[in-house]
Protein backbone atom coordinates (compact mmCIF):
# COMPACT_ATOMS: atom_id res chain seq x y z
CA UNK A 1 0.00 0.00 0.00
CA UNK A 2 2.87 2.32 0.93
CA UNK A 3 4.61 1.60 -2.41
CA UNK A 4 1.45 2.38 -4.29
CA UNK A 5 1.05 5.69 -2.41
CA UNK A 6 4.67 6.61 -3.16
CA UNK A 7 4.13 5.70 -6.81
CA UNK A 8 1.01 7.87 -6.97
CA UNK A 9 2.87 10.75 -5.30
CA UNK A 10 5.76 10.45 -7.78
CA UNK A 11 3.35 10.34 -10.72
CA UNK A 12 1.52 13.41 -9.37
CA UNK A 13 4.82 15.31 -9.06
CA UNK A 14 5.73 14.37 -12.64
CA UNK A 15 2.38 15.68 -13.85
CA UNK A 16 2.92 18.95 -11.99
CA UNK A 17 6.40 19.27 -13.45
CA UNK A 18 5.14 18.66 -17.00
CA UNK A 19 2.28 21.15 -16.58
CA UNK A 20 4.71 23.78 -15.25
CA UNK A 21 7.21 23.05 -18.02
CA UNK A 22 4.66 23.38 -20.82
CA UNK A 23 3.15 26.49 -19.21
CA UNK A 24 6.56 28.20 -19.16
CA UNK A 25 7.23 26.96 -22.69
CA UNK A 26 3.91 28.33 -23.92
CA UNK A 27 4.69 31.74 -22.40
CA UNK A 28 8.11 31.69 -24.04
CA UNK A 29 6.64 30.90 -27.46
CA UNK A 30 3.82 33.41 -26.97
CA UNK A 31 6.32 36.24 -26.50
CA UNK A 32 7.35 36.40 -30.14
CA UNK A 33 4.97 39.13 -31.30
CA UNK A 34 4.26 42.55 -29.90
CA UNK A 35 5.10 46.24 -29.67
CA UNK A 36 8.01 47.93 -27.92
CA UNK A 37 8.16 51.64 -27.12
CA UNK A 38 11.64 53.17 -26.99
CA UNK A 39 12.83 56.55 -25.74
CA UNK A 40 16.00 58.28 -26.92
CA UNK A 41 17.87 60.11 -24.16
CA UNK A 42 20.97 62.30 -24.29
CA UNK A 43 23.62 63.20 -21.71
CA UNK A 44 23.44 66.94 -22.44
CA UNK A 45 26.38 67.88 -20.22
CA UNK A 46 28.78 65.40 -21.83
CA UNK A 47 27.50 66.17 -25.33
CA UNK A 48 28.01 69.92 -24.82
CA UNK A 49 31.53 69.41 -23.48
CA UNK A 50 32.41 67.13 -26.40
CA UNK A 51 31.27 69.67 -29.01
CA UNK A 52 33.00 72.58 -27.27
CA UNK A 53 36.27 70.60 -27.33
CA UNK A 54 35.86 70.04 -31.07
CA UNK A 55 37.88 72.71 -32.88
CA UNK A 56 36.62 71.95 -36.40
CA UNK A 57 33.75 73.79 -38.12
CA UNK A 58 32.51 76.52 -35.73
CA UNK A 59 29.21 77.03 -37.59
CA UNK A 60 28.49 73.32 -37.43
CA UNK A 61 29.38 73.26 -33.72
CA UNK A 62 27.01 76.15 -32.99
CA UNK A 63 24.19 74.33 -34.78
CA UNK A 64 24.82 71.12 -32.81
CA UNK A 65 25.04 73.00 -29.50
CA UNK A 66 21.68 74.62 -30.24
CA UNK A 67 20.19 71.18 -30.99
CA UNK A 68 21.62 69.80 -27.73
CA UNK A 69 20.20 72.69 -25.73
CA UNK A 70 16.74 72.26 -27.30
CA UNK A 71 16.76 68.45 -27.05
CA UNK A 72 13.65 66.75 -25.75
CA UNK A 73 13.03 63.04 -25.62
CA UNK A 74 12.39 61.23 -28.89
CA UNK A 75 9.98 58.28 -28.93
CA UNK A 76 9.97 55.32 -31.30
CA UNK A 77 8.13 52.03 -31.72
CA UNK A 78 9.13 48.57 -32.89
CA UNK A 79 6.45 46.06 -33.90
CA UNK A 80 7.50 42.46 -34.42
CA UNK A 81 6.30 38.93 -34.98
CA UNK A 82 8.17 35.63 -35.50
CA UNK A 83 9.57 36.61 -38.88
CA UNK A 84 9.36 40.39 -39.39
CA UNK A 85 9.85 43.69 -37.62
CA UNK A 86 9.22 47.35 -38.37
CA UNK A 87 10.73 50.28 -36.47
CA UNK A 88 9.73 53.96 -36.73
CA UNK A 89 10.05 57.20 -34.78
CA UNK A 90 6.76 58.40 -33.30
CA UNK A 91 6.10 61.87 -34.68
CA UNK A 92 5.33 64.41 -31.97
CA UNK A 93 2.64 67.02 -32.58
CA UNK A 94 5.18 69.83 -32.97
CA UNK A 95 8.27 67.91 -34.13
CA UNK A 96 8.09 69.04 -37.72
CA UNK A 97 5.61 71.88 -37.64
CA UNK A 98 8.15 74.27 -39.14
CA UNK A 99 10.13 71.67 -41.10
CA UNK A 100 13.27 72.29 -39.03
CA UNK A 101 15.88 69.54 -39.05
CA UNK A 102 16.07 67.69 -35.73
CA UNK A 103 19.51 66.10 -35.30
CA UNK A 104 18.51 63.71 -32.53
CA UNK A 105 15.26 62.67 -34.15
CA UNK A 106 17.46 61.81 -37.14
CA UNK A 107 19.73 59.73 -34.85
CA UNK A 108 16.64 57.78 -33.78
CA UNK A 109 15.60 57.17 -37.40
CA UNK A 110 13.68 60.34 -38.33
CA UNK A 111 10.98 59.59 -40.94
CA UNK A 112 12.58 56.35 -42.16
CA UNK A 113 11.02 52.95 -41.54
CA UNK A 114 13.45 50.12 -40.72
CA UNK A 115 12.15 46.78 -41.94
CA UNK A 116 13.53 43.27 -41.27
CA UNK A 117 12.45 39.92 -42.71
CA UNK A 118 14.55 37.05 -41.35
CA UNK A 119 12.87 34.38 -43.48
CA UNK A 120 14.04 36.02 -46.70
CA UNK A 121 17.14 37.71 -45.24
CA UNK A 122 15.87 41.19 -46.19
CA UNK A 123 16.92 44.29 -44.25
CA UNK A 124 16.32 47.85 -45.43
CA UNK A 125 15.13 51.31 -44.45
CA UNK A 126 13.03 53.76 -46.43
CA UNK A 127 14.95 56.80 -47.65
CA UNK A 128 14.47 59.92 -45.54
CA UNK A 129 13.87 61.96 -48.71
CA UNK A 130 11.89 59.44 -50.76
CA UNK A 131 10.05 56.61 -49.01
CA UNK A 132 9.71 54.72 -52.30
CA UNK A 133 13.49 54.15 -52.17
CA UNK A 134 14.31 51.10 -50.04
CA UNK A 135 17.94 51.21 -48.89
CA UNK A 136 19.42 47.79 -48.14
CA UNK A 137 22.25 47.64 -45.61
CA UNK A 138 24.71 45.00 -44.35
CA UNK A 139 24.21 43.42 -40.94
CA UNK A 140 26.56 44.21 -38.07
CA UNK A 141 28.88 41.64 -36.54
CA UNK A 142 28.58 41.34 -32.77
CA UNK A 143 30.85 40.39 -29.89
CA UNK A 144 28.64 38.99 -27.11
CA UNK A 145 29.92 39.67 -23.59
CA UNK A 146 29.36 37.81 -20.33
CA UNK A 147 27.68 40.87 -18.76
CA UNK A 148 24.04 41.07 -17.73
CA UNK A 149 21.49 43.57 -16.41
CA UNK A 150 17.74 43.78 -15.92
CA UNK A 151 15.57 45.91 -18.23
CA UNK A 152 11.78 45.98 -17.71
CA UNK A 153 12.01 42.70 -15.78
CA UNK A 154 13.94 40.89 -18.53
CA UNK A 155 17.50 39.63 -18.10
CA UNK A 156 19.57 41.27 -20.83
CA UNK A 157 23.04 40.44 -22.09
CA UNK A 158 25.59 42.87 -23.47
CA UNK A 159 26.85 42.79 -27.06
CA UNK A 160 29.30 45.13 -28.78
CA UNK A 161 29.44 45.94 -32.48
CA UNK A 162 32.69 44.81 -34.09
CA UNK A 163 33.80 47.91 -35.97
CA UNK A 164 36.87 49.99 -36.79
CA UNK A 165 35.18 53.26 -35.75
CA UNK A 166 35.34 54.76 -32.25
CA UNK A 167 31.61 55.07 -31.58
CA UNK A 168 31.63 52.32 -28.93
CA UNK A 169 28.19 50.97 -29.87
CA UNK A 170 26.57 48.53 -27.44
CA UNK A 171 23.26 46.63 -27.42
CA UNK A 172 21.55 44.80 -24.57
CA UNK A 173 19.35 41.92 -25.72
CA UNK A 174 17.11 39.41 -23.96
CA UNK A 175 16.83 35.73 -24.84
CA UNK A 176 13.49 35.72 -22.99
CA UNK A 177 12.01 37.23 -26.17
CA UNK A 178 13.55 34.93 -28.75
CA UNK A 179 13.46 37.01 -31.93
CA UNK A 180 16.59 38.64 -33.42
CA UNK A 181 15.13 42.14 -33.83
CA UNK A 182 15.90 45.57 -32.43
CA UNK A 183 15.65 49.32 -33.07
CA UNK A 184 17.14 50.89 -36.20
CA UNK A 185 19.66 48.45 -37.71
CA UNK A 186 20.73 46.99 -34.37
CA UNK A 187 19.56 43.40 -34.68
CA UNK A 188 20.87 39.93 -35.52
CA UNK A 189 21.40 38.83 -31.90
CA UNK A 190 19.89 35.73 -30.21
CA UNK A 191 17.14 37.81 -28.62
CA UNK A 192 15.32 41.13 -28.81
CA UNK A 193 17.36 44.31 -28.24
CA UNK A 194 15.88 46.36 -25.40
CA UNK A 195 18.63 48.97 -25.14
CA UNK A 196 21.18 50.51 -27.50
CA UNK A 197 23.85 52.92 -26.29
CA UNK A 198 26.57 54.89 -28.02
CA UNK A 199 29.79 56.47 -26.78
CA UNK A 200 29.56 55.12 -23.23
CA UNK A 201 25.95 56.17 -22.69
CA UNK A 202 26.17 59.61 -24.29
CA UNK A 203 23.20 58.55 -26.40
CA UNK A 204 20.77 55.85 -25.22
CA UNK A 205 17.77 54.30 -26.97
CA UNK A 206 15.94 52.26 -24.34
CA UNK A 207 12.74 50.22 -24.21
CA UNK A 208 10.26 51.78 -21.78
CA UNK A 209 7.22 49.58 -22.45
CA UNK A 210 6.51 46.15 -23.94
CA UNK A 211 3.14 44.68 -24.88
CA UNK A 212 2.61 41.26 -26.44
CA UNK A 213 0.03 40.47 -29.12
CA UNK A 214 -0.19 37.22 -31.09
CA UNK A 215 -1.92 38.94 -34.02
CA UNK A 216 0.72 41.45 -35.14
CA UNK A 217 0.75 41.83 -38.92
CA UNK A 218 3.48 43.86 -40.60
CA UNK A 219 3.12 45.43 -44.01
CA UNK A 220 6.34 45.38 -46.00
CA UNK A 221 7.12 48.83 -47.49
CA UNK A 222 6.95 48.90 -51.28
CA UNK A 223 9.43 50.61 -53.57
CA UNK A 224 12.69 50.28 -55.45
CA UNK A 225 15.51 48.46 -53.64
CA UNK A 226 18.98 50.02 -53.72
CA UNK A 227 22.17 49.78 -51.65
CA UNK A 228 23.65 52.43 -49.36
CA UNK A 229 26.51 53.39 -51.67
CA UNK A 230 24.19 53.95 -54.63
CA UNK A 231 21.80 55.86 -52.38
CA UNK A 232 24.60 58.18 -51.17
CA UNK A 233 25.68 58.86 -54.77
CA UNK A 234 22.09 59.68 -55.70
CA UNK A 235 21.78 62.10 -52.77
CA UNK A 236 25.07 63.82 -53.68
CA UNK A 237 23.87 64.18 -57.26
CA UNK A 238 20.56 65.74 -56.16
CA UNK A 239 22.41 68.02 -53.73
CA UNK A 240 24.70 69.34 -56.48
CA UNK A 241 21.67 70.09 -58.67
CA UNK A 242 20.15 72.21 -55.90
CA UNK A 243 23.45 74.06 -55.39
CA UNK A 244 23.59 74.97 -59.09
Amino acid sequence: MEHSFQGFKLLHMRHLFLISFFFILSISFAQVAGTISYTLSLDKERATKKIKNNKSDSNSNLFILKQINEFEKVEAKLIFNKHESSYKVVESLDSDSNNNFNLFEAKAGAKSEFYSDILNDIYFYTSLFDDSQLVAYPKFKWNIKNEFKNILGFECQKAEIISSDDKNRVAWFTKDISVPFGPLRYHGLPGLVLLYEEDGGLLILEAVDISFDDHIEIKKPEGKLTDEESHKKDLRKKSSLYEN
